[in-house]
């Protein structure tokens, strides 16, 4: 029956990692690592020339300076036509505003226009409710009526 247990050891192993301090177990295989993560100190000399070509030359930075101010006329154009857009469409909103505003006043009107025609048909209706009888005008008693007489034949 096989055993599922492992060392730690080939826990890491597994892992791809290295114990430091572990003292190898019997019949494991000592593995040395030949590769040597520090590089010599390189000598003055050496310095000197690192540095020699890693100065940037004054070519690259006067073409660095004129983009520079290129792509800055370019943003300040740009900046310009949009001010004159939103001035434009300022404009646009005062006179929409005042449009709003005359029809406003102009419904204004109207409403009171048809609170007076609703207030007349209220009357109206007043004098259809009242009937002939109330609101008729009466004729002076001078005039004579001119009696009805019933012909006999």
């Amino acid at each position: 029956m096989p055993s599922n247990i492992s060392t730690p050891s080939e826990n890491a192993a597994a892992a791809g990692l290295k114990l430091v301090d572990s003292a190898p177990e019997s019949g494991d295989e000592i593995v040395t690592d030949t590769s040597s993560t520090t590089a010599p100190m390189p000598l003055a000399g050496d310095r000197e020339g690192d540095s020699d070509s890693r100065r940037v030359p004054l070519w690259m930075l006067v073409v660095a300076l004129i983009l520079g101010v290129v792509v800055i006329g370019w943003q300040a154009q740009l900046a310009s036509e949009l001010e004159a857009e939103v001035a434009g469409l300022e404009r646009q909103i005062d006179r929409s505003q005042a449009l709003v505003e005359a029809q406003g006043a102009h419904l204004g009107e109207i409403r009171g226009g048809v609170y007076e025609l609703s207030d007349q048909l209220d009357g109206l209706r007043a004098l259809i409710d009242a009937g002939p009888h109330r609101g008729a005008v009466e004729l002076p008693e001078s005039t004579p009526a001119s009696p009805i007489t019933p012909t006999t034949p």
